[in-house]
């Protein structure tokens, strides 16, 4: 069996990019590789390989990823391998893999475990290598589609007789392999190349064409196949509209049983709350974490947990904040994290970025946390940039406006991909900070509630409905708020408001 790799990407002077192949046979005994690819300008690279099997036990299965290393052998960066490029394999056929680099995808937050949790997916959904029809020449169309719905399959329309011809009644069923991945192999003995195609969502039930995936049309490149080749073509995430995933939260001190019950009562699906260390737990506490963390699942409620990472720590002396960050990933479904560095050092904002961008980038690999930012600082500094490029979710307070100028934040405004809250941590609860400033209150009162006349002197349940109505109903995919100020309406009405706002998942 021989494997052909090639991809564009970008190195820098002294920088070397791999594969890292791992094959697996039919006894179960797993072989891994790094190979170094080869390039002539450093932007295309390619390698050959070949791939030994014996009767005794054929190949069964290979994946792969890439990664950069440096001129001394040191890893500069990995493409995302969440889920993994893992393939059924046939030792009769040789294998073209004309790829992309896998930056972290903009619907990340739609593998995490927060999402899973919350829509009552299986969260240990594993992608499996399934073996699919294998021609004289082969064309495999892979793509991931977390956005479907239950009830909702994938399929595949395009230009060609073989590909439906574009007619909706004649679309290709394509095959889940699990973690949101879908497959589909044709014969590629009479197709023309380059095609144009594109993803289509189907009713699972009635098998009628629900919705064809946005953007332009896919294409293919020029292909020519040989006798006894797979050309695999893996696309990026499916084209859909993915802000139709809204959470409302609580952010308390302390967790209890009563309060996920209270939770999930109420419509509200994730908690916010600070654990105690895990180095410090004993194992009745352990215990009555695991109880917690399982009894909040099956109620459809994500647990939330901070971490503060210090960036002055080398990247090899991270031992403290990986170990603290296994226990969250274990015991609960999202992380909002807080990023240290020496104070008056601005000057090197360009290095603590990359800093933390090669933290995070460890986070996003390793576990399926749902990733937040922690304080509003770090959603203004010099983390914009590594955030917006890693689709972390940014904190939007109303009371702390981005905009030079203003005040206050336009909820309404917030970016889908962001935490929505009245105040962070530090910050008097709502009720005391109507009555501590009584003309900034009256401010607020005028310019954001837009209210005519003198704002009461203490809040009145009315206006504090209408507050968090507004919080509710923003665009942001989370809204977290505390629970002494969310006590401020009756369940019920807490309930009704979260529905306006399309928050129950």
């Amino acid at each position: 069996m021989k494997l052909k790799f090639s991809i564009h990407y970008h190195t820098t002077w002294g920088q070397s990019l791999h594969v890292c192949l791992t094959t697996t046979d039919a006894a179960g005994r797993v072989r891994e590789q790094n190979l170094l690819m080869q390039t002539a300008d450093g932007e295309r690279w390619t390698l050959e390989t070949a791939i030994m099997e014996s009767r005794q036990s054929p190949l069964a299965a290979l994946s792969y990823f890439y990664q950069v290393e440096d001129s001394e052998g040191q890893l500069v960066v990995r493409e995302w391998n969440l889920i993994p490029r893992l393939y059924a394999a046939e030792g009769s056929q040789d294998y073209l893999f004309p790829d992309t680099w896998r930056d972290i995808p903009l619907s990340y937050h739609l593998y995490s475990d927060a999402y899973l949790v919350t829509t009552g997916r299986p969260r240990y959904e594993a992608v499996q290598p399934f073996r699919l029809p294998l021609f004289r020449k082969t064309v495999v169309f892979r793509v991931s589609a977390p956005q479907l719905g239950e009830g909702e399959s994938l399929g595949l329309l395009g230009n060609h007789p073989a590909l439906g011809n574009w007619n909706p009644a004649q679309y290709l069923a394509m095959t889940p392999v699990g973690a949101g991945e879908w497959v589909l192999s044709l014969n590629a003995y009479g197709l023309f190349f380059p095609m144009e195609y594109k993803y289509v969502v189907v009713d699972s039930a009635t098998r009628q064409l629900k919705t064809w995936e946005g953007g332009d049309n896919r294409t293919t490149s020029e292909v020519s196949l040989a006798d006894g080749q797979v050309w695999v073509k893996y696309d990026d995430a499916l084209h859909l509209a993915d802000d139709v995933w809204k959470v409302a939260g609580v952010i308390v001190p302390k967790l209890s049983k009563k309060l996920i019950d209270w939770c999930a009562a109420t419509g509200m699906r994730m908690i916010k709350v600070q654990p105690v260390k895990a180095g410090r737990l004993q194992r009745k506490s352990l215990l009555q974490w695991k109880e917690w963390c399982d009894y909040a699942r099956e109620k459809r409620v994500a647990l939330m947990a901070p971490i503060r990472i210090d960036l002055n720590e080398t990247l090899g002396n991270t031992r403290r904040w990986r170990h603290r960050l296994a226990f969250i990933a274990r015991y609960c479904d999202a992380v909002s994290v807080d990023f240290h560095t020496p104070q008056g050092d601005e000057s090197h904002d360009d290095y603590w970025e990359y800093i933390a961008g090669q933290r995070l980038r460890t986070m996003m690999n390793e576990t399926r946390l749902l990733i937040a930012a922690d304080n509003i600082d770090m959603s203004m500094g010099f983390m914009a940039g590594v955030m917006r490029r890693l689709h972390i979710l940014s904190l939007e307070v109303e009371t702390v406006s981005k905009v030079a100028g203003h005040e206050f934040a336009r909820t309404e405004d917030n970016p889908y991909l962001s935490v929505d809250t009245l105040t962070t941590r530090g910050m008097p609860l709502l009720d005391t900070w109507w009555r501590e400033n009584p003309g900034r209150t009256q401010r607020y009162f005028v310019t954001v509630l837009h209210r005519e006349g003198k704002a009461p002197r203490h809040l009145t349940i009315r206006v504090a409905e209408e507050i968090i109505a507004r919080h509710l109903h923003s665009p942001s995919l989370l809204c977290l708020l505390r629970h002494d100020d969310l006590s401020l309406v009756t369940d019920e009405r807490l309930r009704m408001m979260l529905e306006r706002g399309g928050r129950i998942v």
